[in-house]
């Protein structure tokens, strides 16, 4: 956890500022628990071994299990029992292949096609047959000058902003890429995310048409908690789904409220049960010195508690919430949510979250041991 949360240290520190609008977080929050499944029984299976740089992730792809290798910029493809089906997509130039390695976002569009994010804001779609049908840029709106940015920050300035590599997902319509974001540029350092100003107004998502790229609006907030409690401003981080093309649901690190929006990030409703023996008592960042500060900052994602994962399921209509818990160092938390009740809060490998259904299964994500070159994933049932 820790080499994973310090790649986060670059994008974190800064975002923007302007007068706030109003209209955010004004649902009351619903927490009706009815707990249905008390806990579950988990299976792992390891799949078979390929040459990969380990570098990636796994995703449920209709009935099969892929292995995205970010680094390499390939897809391997595997059955539920974890025995190798073959290379679907090769890093390449061909019409079926993808141009560039170094991917950091990914994510299967309703219509079955795939759309590819590398990490110079470049991005690829296939169809369903991954016949690549786009190569394009990622297209924020840079009509202001950073000199101009540093004497009047605000926060619908789409170059105020970076996309949140290594903490959000990628989410996307037929049509729509919704992208996480964090601050940008350094010069903004009277509104890094420990001020009032980043935890009331900095934008968190941006809405990108997928057939020309362009980014129409950046748009959400943090939780009213980083205002009202200063001490979680040490996780500044959020996990989000979508519903359906027009719903979104939002959980952020501290917070043990989920939120309902709309799409135009109008609040539907509030929900969620606080995670079981969670360690929140978060510590104060006052007085610590620069020198220090990243230090301590690692040292609370280490030993404090925070949710990790969402993750919503519409074969079944379940929504999952993943959660650290310190206390056992073998097993972490997580939350089942159905029509915004809590059905279950049961026990989940250590760092591990919800993937995908297939066949009465739910899959998690993979455990990559790099020195035995291996990859576990864990799946389970709720009959």
């Amino acid at each position: 956890m820790k080499n994973f949360l310090k790649l986060l240290l670059p994008v974190l520190f800064f975002a923007c500022s302007a007068e706030q609008e109003t209209g955010y977080f004004n649902q009351n929050a619903e927490r009706t628990a009815a707990i249905e499944i008390e806990s579950v029984e988990y299976e792992s299976i390891y799949l078979e071994y390929v040459q990969t740089s380990l570098g990636g992730v796994v995703v449920v792809n209709n009935d099969m299990l892929n292995f995205i290798d970010y680094r390499l910029g390939k897809v391997h493809e595997f059955d539920t029992e974890g025995n190798y089906t073959g290379l679907v997509l090769d890093q390449g130039r061909g019409p079926s292949e993808l141009p560039r390695s170094g991917i950091t976002f990914y994510s299967q569009m309703p219509n079955g096609g795939y759309v590819f994010v590398g990490s110079s804001y470049d991005y690829y779609v296939f169809n369903s047959d991954y016949d690549r049908l786009q190569d394009m840029m990622v297209r924020f709106q840079q009509d202001k000058p950073l000199e101009y940015l540093n004497n009047n920050p605000t926060p619908e300035d789409h170059r105020s902003y970076n996309l949140a590599y290594y903490i959000g997902d990628l989410r996307t319509t037929d049509r729509t890429a919704f992208l996480p974001l964090l601050g940008g540029e350094p010069q903004y350092t009277a509104f890094n995310f420990t001020t009032d100003l980043f935890a009331e107004e900095a934008r968190i998502l941006a809405s990108m048409d997928i057939e020309t790229g362009e980014v129409d609006r950046i748009f959400g907030r943090l939780s009213p908690v980083y205002v009202y409690e200063p001490n979680t401003r040490m996780f500044p981080f959020f996990f989000y789904d979508l519903i359906d093309d027009e719903t979104m649901a939002i959980t952020y690190g501290p917070d043990p409220d989920i939120y309902l929006f709309s799409t135009d990030f109008d609040h539907i409703a509030t929900f969620g049960v606080p995670g079981r023996n969670m360690e929140v008592e978060y510590e104060s960042f006052e007085g610590i010195s620069d020198r220090q500060f990243e230090n301590f900052m690692l040292d609370q994602w280490d030993t404090k508690d925070f949710y990790r994962s969402l993750q919503y399921v519409p074969e079944t209509n379940l929504l999952f919430r993943g959660y650290t818990r310190r206390s056992d160092p073998d097993m972490d938390g997580l939350q089942i949510y159905r029509d915004n009740v809590l059905i279950a809060d049961v026990d989940i490998p250590s760092e591990r979250k919800v993937i995908g259904y297939i066949d009465g299964w739910y899959y998690t994500d993979a455990e990559i041991n790099e020195r035995e070159e291996t990859k576990k994933i864990y799946r389970f049932r709720l009959d």
